[in-house]
């Protein structure tokens, strides 16, 4: 994980590969785990680590399954939903893999939601 940066006296925002960071005087400066760019650099170009991808979908895009299970991810459909995926897609498997990794990097929460994928406890997370 990346130091994070001290902020000086006044309000500041910074804007690292599209993503934006703002913080008030005082207050640390601290990498967005959300933002696909750094997801992927920790995790081999995907937003969770890729042993509970290869076993959710291959890394394959795939359409929903009968839980409704779809996409890189294997987000089922309300959880799509709860996490803002319907801002970009009506579920998963049609949103684009940067739009699936971002919503996959807030419900992975750094490691605190793996109990959301059934790969993760398979594969030892």
């Amino acid at each position: 994980m990346k130091r994070p940066i001290l902020v000086a006296t006044i309000l500041a925002a910074v804007i690292v590969s599209g993503a934006v960071f703002v913080s008030a005087a005082g207050a640390q400066l601290v990498p967005n785990r959300n933002h696909p760019a750094e997801a992927s650099t920790q995790y081999d170009g995907w937003a969770i680590p890729w042993p509970i991808v290869k076993c959710e979908s291959g890394g394959r895009n795939l359409p929903p399954n009968r839980a409704s299970a779809a996409g890189y991810y294997q987000i089922i459909s309300s959880t799509w939903a709860a996490y803002g995926g319907r801002a970009f897609a009506p579920r998963a498997d049609l949103a684009t893999k940067a739009q699936q990794s971002i919503i996959a990097a807030r419900i992975w929460d750094g490691g605190r939601g793996a109990s959301q994928w059934v790969c993760a406890k398979l594969t030892g997370y």
